[in-house]
């Protein structure tokens, strides 16, 4: 699979801390990948310093392009980021909010064509309904509006995007249709990593899913090692027993009797 994102040896560092510290990951085409961490492990961090957002130490390039060479245009059409949270524009229709997504392939002060409207208009219906087209995104419910922003991100066409917490707000429906939609983007070549907090979730889609613990080391697991690794794994990450139900290729997470002492031991 061809290689979309690649870090190594990345570190976010503000004054004398580090908050993240010699990170490596890859990202490929066509590639679901979840990070799973503890509140402030630095999953929200690691996210803004791969879409180029943040100051950083090391190599980081899209495409074998390093991303400090590119123009904030030309890295957004490579790596899209999609915030925990965001403002909405007051006023704007669904499809008008989600078609500014297409800004960073038109020209200075240039307005979207009819081609890009229609498709913004097309993705809207699709994700949340004819309904929704022409509604005002000020109005729209938080997880109504979290789907929109979503196809708002997609509407960049970048090769990798990066989500952080993309459901939440959404109900038990919507955090899988979120899910689909990314999975469907992975299927059309693009490399998406999801930063999440439902283990069980990420072990429904993801291909690798990514652990960030309180010590801020990153270990990856493997789909194929999902069954023998991921309950201990997890368990370790939050400090707590972990244990899980198999069905097909699905786990099922839930609390066990006993806690460990103190996450990562």
């Amino acid at each position: 699979m061809p290689e979309r994102l690649c870090a190594q040896d990345l570190s976010v560092r503000r004054g004398t801390h580090f908050f993240l510290k010699n990170i490596n990951i890859t990202l490929h085409s066509g590639e679901l990948c979840v990070l799973l961490g503890p509140n402030g492990s630095g999953k929200s961090t690691l996210l803004q310093a791969l879409a180029g957002l943040l100051p950083v130490q090391g190599t980081l390039s899209a495409g074998g392009i390093p991303l400090r060479s590119l123009s904030p245009s030309a890295r957004v059409r490579w790596v899209a980021y999609l915030p925990q949270a965001g403002g909405t524009p007051p006023h704007y229709r669904a499809d008008a909010y989600v078609a500014l997504g297409a800004y960073p392939h038109l020209g200075p002060f240039a307005m979207p064509d009819r081609a890009t409207r229609t498709r913004a208009h097309r993705l809207v219906a699709q994700v949340l309904g004819e309904q929704t087209v022409g509604r005002c995104a000020d109005c729209l419910s938080g997880g109504e509006l979290r789907l929109l922003m979503l196809c708002r991100t997609q509407m960049t066409g970048a090769s990798v995007l990066l989500c952080d917490e993309p459901t939440a707000g959404l109900d038990f429906c919507n955090r899988y249709r979120v899910y689909d939609r990314l999975q469907a983007l992975t299927e059309e070549g693009a490399a998406v990593l999801c930063a999440e907090h439902d283990p069980t979730l990420a072990a429904a889609y993801a291909t690798r899913i990514f652990l960030l613990g309180p010590d801020r080391t990153l270990r990856c697991v493997e789909r194929s090692a999902f069954g023998e690794e991921l309950p201990s794994a997890i368990g370790a990450l939050y400090g707590m027993r972990l244990d899980a139900v198999q069905a097909g290729r699905h786990f099922f997470f839930y609390p066990g009797r006993k806690e460990c002492s103190s996450p990562m031991d």
